[in-house]
């Protein structure tokens, strides 16, 4: 049975690591023009409510970003995996409300689709009211769709969030090991250890890599002048995923950890640690070897 993947989560721990260059590369026109840029910063994601019996809104990434002219932008990032659940009534409810919690800023509603497959019909762009000459309600926000962009156009960006979201643009089936090796060459030049760890996952889970194809990415990054050390990185990490895996799974069995210690090659301490950490257990193994020497 495969993972649930929690699309919003994925989204908004990457808008938090990377505010800045998300930015730079889905609406740079917001850096574009304003001077110097002096704070750039996540603001409070839930509207204030009027009443207490009232329910919340909660918004994906409200980003402010403060110039050194005094300008004010708050960007209201909104990440959409299914165009079916989408409601430009509650994001202009968001703009509304945001507008009013910060009166001094620009606010730019922007909704990402992150969706990878051909629209028969879009989104509500606009809601607007008139009557005779005059306009009474005109709301309009900015629409992205990751699959709008090419892929092979941005393989030699610097930009960490356009390297983990290659696999979420458009290119053919037989491109995608390429692509997804290019993904994973670029962020590995670009980020710490740390968050390449953290973002590989999110490239694979995007890519949706299957064995054979694993095979075939292993092989070409081999291949590189900077790919063997990524190669076996990846390797590594595939036989830590199985070892938590294993200890999950013999857990479900009523296994004591010492005996779980004995089959998975870890200490008994490591092995509490791994089922106490739950979902974290994954990352507690590849961020320090467990393994008994």
């Amino acid at each position: 049975m495969a993972e649930r993947v929690s699309h919003d989560q994925n989204f908004k721990n990457l808008a938090r690591d990377f505010t800045r260059e998300i930015a730079e590369f889905l609406s740079p026109e917001i850096l574009e023009g304003m001077g110097r840029l002096i704070d750039c910063k996540l603001v409070n994601q839930e509207t204030q409510k009027e009443k207490l019996k009232d329910r919340h809104f909660v918004l994906d990434i409200p980003i402010l970003f403060v110039f050194e002219n005094g300008t004010l932008i708050l960007w209201l990032l909104e990440f959409q995996e299914d165009k079916y659940k989408f409601s430009i009534y509650k994001v202009a409810h968001y703009g509304i409300d945001y507008m009013k919690a910060h009166p001094g800023a620009i606010v730019i509603p922007t909704v990402l689709f992150t969706d990878r497959r051909k629209w028969r019909k879009d989104v509500d762009r606009v809601l607007d009211s008139s009557f005779g000459e005059k306009n009474y309600i005109h709301f309009e926000y900015q629409k992205i769709r990751l699959f709008e962009y090419q892929a092979r156009d941005y393989f030699d960006s610097t930009n960490p969030v356009v390297m983990i979201l290659l696999p979420k643009m458009n290119y053919e089936p037989e491109e995608k090991v390429d692509v997804v090796m290019r993904a994973m060459t670029g962020l590995f030049r670009l980020v710490g250890a740390a968050l390449f760890e953290k973002y590989l996952d999110f490239i694979y889970t995007y890519a949706d890599i299957q064995e054979n194809e694993q095979e075939e990415l292993l092989s070409l990054l081999t291949e590189k002048e900077d790919g063997m050390l990524l190669s076996e990185r990846i390797q590594e990490r595939s036989r830590y995923k199985e070892k938590y895996q294993t200890i999950m799974n013999l857990q479900k069995y009523k296994m004591k950890p010492e005996e779980i210690a004995d089959i998975t090659s870890l200490t008994p301490e490591k092995v509490r640690e791994v089922l106490a950490a739950g979902d974290k257990g994954l990352d507690l193994l590849i961020g320090k070897d467990a393994t008994k020497h």
